[in-house]
């Protein structure tokens, strides 16, 4: 089984909920709806990091608050290097 690319979708699949939190959020904000607290985005963020940044930059959503502006940037980069980790740990168990 093919370990790597069940990681690379699952990586993909969760950081899609990221982004589509913050396009959902952003949507209610133009309509002056209920928000999502900033603790859920947050929440969703300790998983989906790289989603929710793309989407923060794609949308220009929660871009003037620094803690979001700096706080998952580091978050994607430790889920983008636990991804290559868990790669590279696969292609060793190939091996054998």
């Amino acid at each position: 089984m093919r370990y790597d690319l069940l990681f690379i979708l699952i990586f993909v699949l969760v950081n899609l909920l990221g982004f589509f939190a913050q396009y959902a959020d952003k949507q209610r904000a133009i309509k002056n709806k209920w928000r999502t607290p900033e603790y859920k985005l947050w929440r969703i963020g300790l998983i989906a990091a790289t989603g929710s940044y793309l989407g923060m930059r794609v949308f220009h959503h929660k871009t003037k608050h620094k803690r979001f502006m700096i706080g998952m940037p580091i978050l994607s980069i430790i889920q983008i290097a636990i991804l290559i980790f868990l790669i590279l740990l696969t292609r060793n168990w190939e091996g054998f």
